[in-house]
């Protein structure tokens, strides 16, 4: 069952120490900025409960932790939603969000999403970004960039909605909030 990341999710764990992994999310520091890491538990993906079209298993990635990802088995509509609050943040320092993604089997083409990103007050944001895919077929798209506020939320979504076989046997690994870094490699 995907969800929308409540806060329930934090209960007594708000301030649990950096790079302790929390069952849908992972918190890390460097030079007193958080980051965070949001697997796909913690995001409402379209058609997630439905087992004919979304394979969900557990991440051989990083044997010190457990967490599902969630594979497409057939070409289908693909929207990924998520919520953060940004109290979580460093108030005044810039982010960037990057979707984490794997590919079994990599397009000749490269593919393009819409990207939603929605601050607190705002209108939200809309641009198209490529599939950026990687050795291993580990492959992120961009979601864009923000400074964080002291209170409210940051929302943000991925949308593919054709229904094209090459997205079969992508898998959602997660949605990382980290740290903008102009030189970021991705």
């Amino acid at each position: 069952m995907a969800s929308i990341f409540p806060m329930e999710l934090f209960g007594s764990h708000l301030n649990v120490r950096p790079g302790v992994f929390i069952g849908y999310w992972k918190k890390e520091e460097a030079n007193n900025i958080y980051s965070f890491t949001l697997y796909p538990r913690a995001l409402d993906i379209s058609g997630s409960d439905e087992p004919d079209v979304w394979r969900w298993s557990w991440s051989e990635s990083d044997p010190r932790i457990e967490v599902e990802v969630a594979e497409l088995l057939v070409g289908h509509d693909l929207v990924v939603n998520g919520i953060f609050e940004m109290s979580h943040l460093t108030p005044g320092k810039k982010y960037e969000i990057f979707y984490m993604l794997y590919s079994k089997n990599p397009p000749a083409f490269e593919p393009r999403f819409s990207v939603t990103l929605q601050l607190p007050k705002g209108k939200p944001i809309v641009i198209e970004r490529p599939l950026k895919i990687g050795p291993e077929g580990r492959a992120v798209v961009e979601g864009g960039e923000f400074v964080a506020s002291a209170d409210g939320q940051v929302k943000f979504s991925l949308a593919n909605p054709d229904h094209l076989e090459w997205k079969k046997g992508l898998t959602i690994v997660g949605v990382s909030i980290r740290k903008y870094r102009l030189d970021a490699v991705v």
